[in-house]
């Protein structure tokens, strides 16, 4: 039977966790649960781990099942964790049945990436994996597909639950939401970056990166931006913006690299090793303009 949860449920900050390897290139379940434990009990609700920021594309699905487990049993069940899938058909049902035994709120369909897609298509594959899976979900939207309108057909589904919507398209977020009326959680997918502008045209939450350095200023600017408090909103956005401004160079392809190395730069650093290939690798004057970058906004959070 699928947990009821309402659009105010997902209303927070819904933070993406890094994913960190060993040496070997192994994921590292012993640094992901420290982290995890440390981001909960700062204010943290909603985990999506082993997610794009994570390194989705990179893992396989016994690891992402095992990150999955590993996040649940770091908050001792208290958080909202949703498990990441969009592989082939037979594993994103492994990957979501394994969520469930393992304790999982629910799901969340990444974006579609495979070639030759359509809505039809899509329509039958979310409902597929929905009905096998039955856990509350959460669908991942970055491009033309699935369309807004398959959105809305969905939205009377009983387990779908929410949109991550990561369109920088805001009229067009704007008109969805609308359409919607309140049946399902509509998030911004574009994390700190654009969450001032997507909350004014009713998001209820956003995802974050940044919050694995931040996470009390990101959980200060979503709470201005609920109390309305848009000067208060934008200075707390000014401060997380240099993040997202350096994960966002060439491409996004910043994304991973320079959280991951930041890490290290934490008042109690953890070694997130370097991301898989094909991930981004830093140069050294990289490093230290990432060093440079982060020491107002680390001294901030301290202040917090």
């Amino acid at each position: 039977m699928t947990t009821l949860l309402l659009p105010e449920d997902l209303s927070t900050v819904h933070l993406v966790p890094l994913t960190p390897f060993t040496p070997s290139s192994e994921v590292n379940l012993e640094t992901h649960s420290i982290h995890i434990q440390r981001l909960h009990q700062q204010g943290i609700e909603v985990f999506l781990p082993a997610a794009a920021t994570s390194g989705f594309y990179q893992l396989t699905a016994n690891e992402i099942s095992s990150i999955v487990k590993a996040t649940v049993e770091a908050t001792h069940g208290q958080a909202k964790v949703f498990a990441p899938l969009g592989l082939n058909l037979l594993e994103a049902i492994q990957i979501g049945k394994q969520a469930k035994e393992d304790g999982a709120t629910g799901i969340m369909f990444m974006p579609a990436t495979a070639p030759y897609l359509s809505d039809e298509g899509l329509k039958a594959y979310y409902i597929k994996v929905m009905e096998e899976v039955g856990l509350p979900t959460l669908i991942y939207k970055k491009a033309a597909l699935p369309s807004n309108n398959l959105l809305l057909i969905l939205s009377d589904h009983n387990q779908l639950v929410g949109i991550k919507y990561a369109s920088a398209d805001i009229e067009a977020f704007h008109q969805v939401v609308q359409q919607d009326q309140g049946r399902l959680a509509w998030l911004c997918g574009l994390a700190e970056r654009y969450a001032n502008a997507f909350m004014a045209q009713g998001a209820g939450g956003y995802t974050s990166g940044a919050g694995n350095l931040a996470p009390k200023t990101t959980l200060a600017l979503h709470n201005a931006l609920q109390a309305g408090d848009l000067k208060e909103a934008r200075r707390l956005q000014e401060i997380l913006l240099p993040i997202e401004r350096y994960r966002g160079r060439a491409g996004d392809s910043y994304n991973v690299s320079m959280l991951q190395y930041s890490m290290r730069l934490l008042d109690e650093p953890l070694d997130y090793g370097s991301p898989r290939l094909p991930m981004r690798e830093l140069t050294p004057e990289e490093k230290i303009e990432i060093e440079e970058t982060l020491k107002p906004i680390l001294e901030f959070e301290r202040k917090l």
